[in-house]
């Protein structure tokens, strides 16, 4: 009976702490879909206390590029750098599982080229998008306010998410920790409990010799990548 948040191209001062924060408060767990580029001395507290609470680190490229339109050697390039500075700034030389690819852009020749150089991690996407970029957006614009920024990404995840959904925010937007605590919020209360994406699918006793090749991984409402 589980509800999954994940949250994409972090980490951010001020944003990802809070989360933290807030995640720590109700017991919850979250995955987290950091940039290589994002990864700085300045982000090391940020990813080593999101390992310490139990949440999981996943791999969202180096620079945010459609893996699809770059070359092979750029597609090992984007997730292998950035795999070995998630390892080097969590001071446990912490080995990613998944991985997101940038605006969902994947196909098989991308799941090809980093099979065949050696990197085995499962693609993760999402099955509710809270738009909370597109809510900020408007309210930097003066277009709404910050609570109806706030309001309108939290109704937007209400709208889409039931037993088993994999949730996708951001944790560059400012708003987004105040919509994770009413999401915690509601959902806590409903009995429904927050893991990560690997404990959700359990990876680690799927016997699958070719899982990392051919097979999506997510919950059943979302379409399979062809």
């Amino acid at each position: 009976n589980g509800v999954f948040l994940t949250f994409d191209d972090g980490p951010t001062p001020g944003v990802t702490e809070w989360i933290l924060a807030t995640l720590k408060l109700y017991d919850a767990k979250a995955t987290f879909f950091v940039l290589g580029n994002m990864l700085g001395t300045g982000s090391a507290d940020e990813v080593q206390r999101a390992i310490s609470l139990g949440c999981e680190i996943g791999n969202h490229s180096y620079s945010h590029p459609y893996l699809t339109k770059i070359s092979e050697e750029d597609i090992v390039r984007e997730i292998a750098s950035t795999n070995e500075k998630i390892s080097a700034i969590s001071g446990t030389n912490y080995e990613c599982k998944v991985y997101r690819p940038p605006n969902g852009d994947l196909s098989r020749r991308v799941m090809d080229v980093l099979y065949e150089n050696g990197i085995y991690m499962y693609p993760i996407f999402w099955s509710s998008d809270s738009r909370d970029w597109e809510y900020r957006s408007k309210y930097s614009k003066g277009q709404i306010t910050r609570e109806e920024a706030v309001q309108g990404t939290f109704n937007t995840i209400v709208r889409e998410t039931s037993e088993g959904t994999v949730i996708l925010m951001h944790d560059i937007q400012e708003i987004t920790p105040d919509v994770v605590k009413l999401v915690l919020e509601k959902y806590t209360a409903e009995g429904y409990s927050f893991v990560t994406v690997s404990e959700l699918f359990d990876f680690e006793n799927n016997q699958d010799p070719n899982a990392y090749f051919y097979r999506y991984r997510s919950t059943k409402s979302i379409v399979p990548v062809s």
